[in-house]
């Protein structure tokens, strides 16, 4: 057995043997104890040995392993920072496509993602350049007029004459402030804007009338016999100030295009399959099948706009609206289309 002692004050290590020995003379057999003892010192010696040298040999692996993964992160990032790189040394109107065929298959995700985040700034600057492209063509003409009518109005001396071109400078103002309204909508809704709007449960119904009565003292003017056709709550799924702008603007081509002295009606329905219908009916002259698509373009002023004021984007707006709440907009020459 084993066990620990002091002897002389220093600490041992006992190892205790229990031996029989024979007497052959008396045939008895006697039982005695071997003991054998040890300092501690060696073995403290060669436990700190030991510890040493697994120490080193962790230290070893540490080091071994650290510059393994600092190896494999370095090489693994490469073409990060390569990408990196390659992004910072773009310029501003620098938006084509980032090239990823030499990229590791983990990070072509990113520069898809980077890709398409890219494509869509690239369409809003477009977007933003074409509002800036149309709002020079729409102000251009009203503002070379605004100035000439000041002009003549300032040379004129009789009242008479300067109400006249004042008249005139007051049409071209307002015809020109509904241009950059209409301008400022279409620009909003524009696909590349990014505008959503809130939709929720709406009676088309409700707001089609109210907007048809605001549109009675416009129709009056023109002597135009506007009324509204309903057939009971139709609810949609959509914002009401947009409804009541795509409404709005139908009232206002239908009057502008029909002549004065003729009917329109907004007519509100629900179809067989529970499809929302919106109608402004007109027996103006209509427009011709084939331009029936182009009016639906900015600024178009087909056969039938002609010597009628307007600034062709009412329409692209009905379009837009409908867009964003999933529906169809189209002209027909049958009465029962809008």
């Amino acid at each position: 057995m084993f066990y620990d002692t002091v002897f002389r004050e220093q600490p041992l290590r006992m190892a205790a043997q229990a031996l029989p020995i024979h007497d052959v003379g008396s045939a008895r057999s006697q039982l005695v104890w071997v003991l054998v003892g040890e300092t501690i010192e060696p073995r403290q010696a060669l436990a700190r040995e030991i510890l040493r040298g697994s120490l080193l040999q962790e230290l070893v692996l540490v080091a071994l392993a650290m510059g393994i993964v600092w190896l494999g992160v370095r090489r693994g990032l490469r073409p990060l920072h390569r990408l990196s790189a390659t992004v910072a040394a773009r310029s501003a109107s620098q938006l084509d496509p980032i090239e990823h065929r030499d990229l590791p298959s983990e990070m072509k995700p990113l520069v898809h993602a980077l890709n398409q985040y890219v494509d869509r700034l690239h369409r809003m600057l477009q977007a933003r350049k074409r509002f800036f492209a149309d709002a020079a063509h729409q102000l251009k003409t009203p503002l070379a007029v605004i100035q000439a009518e000041s002009e003549l109005a300032l040379r004129e001396p009789d009242g008479e004459r300067v109400r006249e071109h004042m008249r005139v400078l007051h049409g071209t103002v307002r015809h020109a402030a509904k241009g950059v309204q209409q301008l400022l909508s279409l620009s909003r809704l524009d696909p590349d804007s990014g505008y959503a709007p809130t939709l929720r449960d709406v009676p088309l119904d409700a707001a089609a009338r109210a907007v048809a009565m605001e549109w009675v003292t416009v129709a009056r003017r023109h002597r135009v016999d506007l009324g509204f056709d309903g057939e009971g709550a139709v609810l949609v799924r959509g914002q009401m100030e947009l409804l009541q702008e795509l409404t709005g603007n139908l009232i206002d081509n239908a009057i502008r295009y029909a002549g004065d002295g003729s009917t329109v009606t907004v007519r509100v329905a629900q179809e067989a399959d529970d499809t929302a219908l919106l109608q402004v009916i007109d027996n103006g002259p209509g427009i011709a099948a084939a331009e029936r698509e182009d009016v639906f373009r900015r600024f178009y002023r087909g056969e039938s706009g002609q010597g009628v004021e307007g600034t062709g984007l009412g329409l692209p707006i009905v379009r837009e609206i409908a867009r964003l709440h999933q529906a169809t907009a189209g002209l027909d020459e049958r009465p029962a289309a809008g």
